[in-house]
């Protein structure tokens, strides 16, 4: 199979870009057990394990409502990207009509999560476009963020998920001083000679249809990606994300 590292935002019922719905979540992940899917952590994939990963980006309050109580019943592993100086409030950085303005999980709601099952990394402080930041500021996102992840929780920090998949070699460079392990949006697999600071990564926006999802997970997407890696790319000019 192919390894590849699946995105998830919030669970809700919204319809949103980033939203999936909670049944369409549950289904997904009982379809990769029914199928013998393994399922592995986020750095064990990262650093070359063939499985899939899942991740969730921003820390939403409802990971821990309805995404939690999936993956300790099936025993699946996920890992959660943290925007460490929005803990307890709100994703206010999106700005958008058509995504819905949401809770992020505070401290205590983070420190309740398995550490058998949940990891966690960072997502910078304050959730920033990196690449349009000084050397100074990316350097404070990354080790501050990761600084009061590790201090608030007591854990070890050793991935990071880059905010819209935004990266130049300035915040490449900062990630490496920092991490062991970085994600971005590119639409792919986990290839052999992929970059371990700069990994591809799978939203399940272009996974809502069953069918779909299986056919991915399976390893038997690559021209799917590939086409709507181009058509994503042909509309926005950049491999954007959120």
């Amino acid at each position: 199979m192919r390894s590849a590292i699946l995105t998830y935002h919030s669970l809700d019922g919204s319809g949103s870009v980033i939203s999936t719905r909670p049944e369409v979540f549950r289904r997904q992940m009982q379809s990769l057990v029914a199928r013998g899917i393994p399922v592995a952590p986020f750095e064990d994939v990262a650093g070359g394990k063939q499985a899939v990963a899942l991740t969730f980006d921003d820390a939403y309050e409802n990971f821990a409502d309805c995404a939690l109580p999936v993956l300790e019943e099936l025993g699946l592993p996920a890992t959660v990207f943290v925007v460490s100086g929005r803990c307890g409030g709100f994703s206010d950085w999106i700005g958008s009509a058509d995504v819905p303005r949401l809770r992020l999980m505070d401290w205590s709601a983070l420190r309740s999560l398995p550490p058998r099952l949940i990891s966690l990394g960072s997502h910078t402080v304050s959730h920033p476009n990196l690449a349009l930041l000084p050397a100074h500021a990316i350097e404070g996102e990354l080790a501050g963020s990761r600084t009061e992840l590790e201090q608030r929780l007591g854990r070890a920090v050793i991935s990071f998920a880059y905010p819209y998949g935004s990266v130049n070699e300035a915040v490449l460079t900062a990630a490496r001083s920092a991490y062991r392990f970085a994600a971005g949006t590119r639409l792919d697999y986990r290839g052999v000679r992929v970059d371990a600071m700069h990994l591809p990564r799978i939203d399940a926006y272009y996974l809502r249809p069953q069918h779909i999802f299986d056919r991915i997970t399976s390893g038997d997407g690559r021209g799917y990606l590939g086409l709507r890696r181009f058509l994503r790319e042909l509309r926005s000019g950049v491999q954007g994300g959120y």
